[in-house]
């Protein structure tokens, strides 16, 4: 019975149903990607896979053909060891032959297997290096350091939501206006820029590299930048991709932040420190108090929004492209040039801030020119 089935087109079609099912596996996921360069890099990483899955099923068909074209011969020597063996039990013969047949024939497969395993291996580990600089958390985290690439980015979709504050949140702050706004449909970074990311920038262009303040640098968000410094970036990562990189505006900011919500935060109206790096001596809305970590913590350590963004809340202040204005007269609607006056809006509050601090809507604003430890800035790009 065993026999047949390993000779019968049922395992074969099994085989091909179970590779075509594995390859899917993997280009479910990247379909969904809307950044080129993320997605350039997760179609290698299919490549090799799908290459090395169909190299293993082909191996194993021929095995198979192989042990079937034989069948004919070995029953010939089979009949011959019979008569000399005439002496011994046809049970324990039979059993003999079939053990050692399937032996050879697993350790032979193991073999094989073990070997694309390390192929699989090696191969991801080197697309790891090229696409995320840090191999060894490879799938471990989603916002993995691209340097050298755009930062992951995240398809908004355009819409209208209520931009402020309503009189019942807790903590209100008198420039935090409810007004109706309308954006259009933009891209923004899945995660917070990262050193690794920065680093690239400043090795490519002779800047100086932003201090870390001692606490790691790589995955964790880039800190000690200036506005202009942002804006810098995204210039030459625009240059570099032919795609229009900014940092977003103010509102694009909030409404990427809620997702749909209206509370203090895309989740709710309270906060502990497991949904957010924050001061977690402090407490917002009946909360409980936490940890407080006195650093920045690697990107993407907590859930996303339903949107996909990570660390909206905390971490890091986030530079926007707008000026701040207290009033809401539209210029939360308004990227500003560089060099141009003003205060420029920073959003999501930081590592160092109390809760009230992180909500959706409360705004916080600063000189261009200003650097420090608690700042660092998301992208955004423009959709053509």
């Amino acid at each position: 019975m065993i026999k047949k089935l390993l000779t019968s087109r049922w395992l074969y079609s099994f085989l091909g149903l179970m590779a075509i099912c594995l390859i899917v596996w993997f280009v479910l996921p990247i379909i969904s990607i809307a950044d080129s360069a993320v997605f350039e890099a997760e179609l290698t990483r299919l490549l090799i896979i799908g290459t090395l899955l169909f190299l293993w099923f082909i191996y194993f068909a021929y095995r198979l053909f192989k042990m079937d074209k034989l069948s004919d011969q070995k029953r010939e020597v089979e009949e011959i060891s019979e008569q000399a063996e005439q002496q011994l039990p046809k049970a324990r013969r039979q059993w003999r032959h079939r053990l050692g047949k399937w032996l050879k024939y697993l350790l032979q497969t193991l073999l094989v297997g073990t070997a694309v395993g390390l192929s699989a291996w090696g191969s991801l580990y080197l697309w790891s290096q090229f696409a995320t600089g840090d191999p060894a958390t490879l799938a471990l985290n989603p916002c993995q350091s691209r340097p050298g690439l755009a930062p992951e980015m995240i398809l908004i979709p355009g819409g209208t939501f209520m931009m402020g504050s309503p009189d019942t949140e807790l903590e209100p702050v008198l420039n935090e206006r409810l007004h109706e706004v309308t954006v259009k449909s933009f891209s923004i970074g899945r995660c917070e820029v990262t050193f690794a990311e920065y680093d690239a920038f400043a090795d490519a262009t002779g800047r100086d590299k932003p201090d870390d303040q001692g606490w790691g640098r790589n995955r964790r968000p880039v800190i000690y930048v200036s506005w202009n410094d942002a804006a810098a970036y995204a210039q030459w990562l625009s240059e570099q991709s032919n795609q229009s990189y900014s940092l977003p505006t103010e509102a694009e900011w909030e409404y990427a932040t809620r997702a749909d919500s209206t509370t203090a935060f895309w989740w709710g109206n309270t906060i502990t420190t497991e949904q957010a790096n924050y001061n977690g001596n402090f407490t917002y809305n009946n909360g409980v108090k936490g940890e407080n970590r006195k650093q920045t913590l690697e990107v993407g350590q907590f859930e996303p929004n339903p949107f996909g963004l990570y660390d909206v809340h905390g971490n890091v202040w986030e530079w926007s492209c707008s000026n701040y204005d207290s009033e809401y007269a539209g210029a939360e609607l308004q990227c500003v040039e560089p060099g141009a006056a003003g205060r420029r809006v920073l959003r999501g509050g930081s590592w160092f801030n109390g809760p009230g601090w992180l909500r959706s809507a409360y705004r916080f604003y600063s000189d261009a020119a200003y650097r420090n430890y608690v700042i660092g800035f998301r992208l955004a790009r423009a959709i053509p």
